[in-house]
């Protein structure tokens, strides 16, 4: 949501037949409706304090409305910058504790900054989800976060140890890990390859 010139982002926008918006709510057009809409609004470039109350402004009202609506699913990209940096963690929260009773989805992903020494966003995003994916992790607090997961018949410390031996790839100029894919309500896990 908030990283425009994102090219992965803009290739499934584009695939997934999704509208790129610099309001909200998206301003409606004649004919074709898109299938959903990726929201990147204007920053203001000249004044960071600025920018930063203006889009935690823009991402709360995006987040609060997409909340009352219900039936949808939103997705939070990354839940770092728009719960800690925007300040948004309580909207974060209620997507994920009451969410369920709008049918409002919120599916996040996290790339936590090294040397965080607090933590990223709550709790909520380990213990409520239903399907979890973790790339390679060797940070401590992370892994020791991982193995407090509580999901029966699955070893948390079985989870972390495998979190932390995930293959990573050269990509280009990047690095690509395999991930682990838990599913809540099997409960089951699987190693998926790239």
């Amino acid at each position: 949501m908030p990283k425009p010139m994102d090219d992965t982002t803009n290739y499934w926008a584009h695939r997934l037949g999704l509208a790129e918006t610099e309001t909200w709510p998206p301003r409606r057009k004649l004919g074709h409706q898109p299938n959903g809409h990726v929201f990147w609004p204007k920053h203001i470039r000249d004044d960071e304090a600025a920018n930063k109350a203006h889009l935690s402004q823009q991402f709360g009202r995006a987040l609060t409305d997409l909340y009352w609506d219900g039936n949808s699913i939103t997705f939070a990209d990354d839940a770092y910058l728009i719960g800690v940096i925007y300040g948004l963690n309580s909207e974060l929260d209620r997507h994920w504790i009451a969410g369920r009773s709008n049918n409002a989805s919120l599916w996040t992903s996290l790339q936590k900054p090294s040397g965080t020494t607090g933590g990223a966003i709550s709790s909520f995003a380990y213990d409520s989800p239903t399907h979890m994916f973790f790339g390679r992790d060797n940070d401590d607090r992370n892994l020791k976060r991982i193995a407090e997961i509580s999901i029966s018949q699955l070893d948390p410390k079985d989870i972390m140890n495998l979190v932390k031996r995930l293959p990573v790839y050269k990509h280009g100029n990047s690095s690509v890990s395999e991930m682990l894919y838990i599913n809540r309500s099997g409960p089951y896990m699987c190693q998926i390859g790239i």
